[in-house]
């Protein structure tokens, strides 16, 4: 058995804390980077797995052809591009 909050004893096979878990489907990676080098074409340089309230999200860190770097935020379960920021000042 594992514990939950004081006072709750969950079931070993609870998915309550599935929410934590990261995405096991690879395949949302590999289509939020296209998307993400599609927006923004270049080299990606950082790769980050974000856990929101909303859901995860994939953040990619890329350097433009001018050197120029850009933050570009996917959703993990749509594949849609969330937000794109320039990461100059």
């Amino acid at each position: 058995m594992l514990l939950g909050k004081p006072g709750i004893v969950l079931p070993a096979d609870s998915t309550a804390y599935d929410r934590y878990a990261i995405p096991r489907d690879k395949t949302t990676i590999d289509a939020c980077r296209k998307a993400a080098l599609a927006a923004r074409p270049g080299r990606i340089e950082k790769f980050e797995v974000r856990n929101t309230s909303e859901g995860f999200r994939y953040r990619f860190e890329i350097e433009g052809p001018n050197k120029l770097r850009w933050a570009v935020i996917c959703d993990a379960a749509t594949q849609q591009i969330l937000k794109i920021q320039s990461l100059e000042w």
